[in-house]
């Protein structure tokens, strides 16, 4: 049931029928779900399941384990975890924290050397987790394009980061 307040009166509704829902706005379908309305919520979970579950897959760095993150589940005390807590669980400890924002920063502006068209594909396919098929539409660009742009843009990197990783050759790193 959908309540709202009008005049200073409560008003209970009956719940809409999901067509209803389908050609709604973002704003009407948050409305509509913060007042209990099913067939809102289930239209808002199917807009935003494949980028929660990307950003899960991003941060656990496997399938299984962001399938089990964007799942709510129960905990040993019965009860249910949300998955913002799922995350907080498996955090790292402050020396790995410390060491990922150190890579992450040399990742980034290695990522940021590259240029535009191999950027744009290497962000959409290897953080965004697009497919090649998903990537090429975005950009109306063939199937070939990406992935020979993204080819290009991962052997950029490789040599980028070799650069920065691996002593230079007849040096020795201290």
């Amino acid at each position: 049931m959908l309540t709202e307040l009008i005049g200073g009166l409560t008003v209970t509704a009956p719940p809409l029928p999901p067509e209803v829902v389908d050609g709604a706005d973002e704003a009407q379908l948050v409305a509509w779900a913060g007042n209990g309305c099913p067939a809102a919520i289930e239209q808002l979970v199917g807009r935003y399941e494949s980028k929660v579950f990307r950003l899960a897959r991003n941060i656990t760095g496997n399938h299984e384990d962001a399938e089990e993150v964007v799942q709510k589940k129960d905990s040993e005390d019965g009860e249910e975890k949300t998955i913002s807590q799922e995350l907080q669980d498996w955090g790292p400890n402050p020396e790995q924290r410390y060491s990922q924002e150190e890579l992450r920063g040399i990742l980034e502006t290695a990522i940021s050397k590259l240029a535009p068209r191999y950027h744009i594909v290497f962000h959409l396919r290897d953080i965004e987790g697009f497919s090649s098929k998903e990537t090429a539409q975005t950009l109306h660009l063939s199937l070939a394009t990406v992935k020979a742009r993204t080819r290009r843009a991962r052997l950029q990197l490789r040599d980028s980061l070799d650069a920065y990783f691996r002593p230079m050759k007849g040096k020795r790193k201290l």
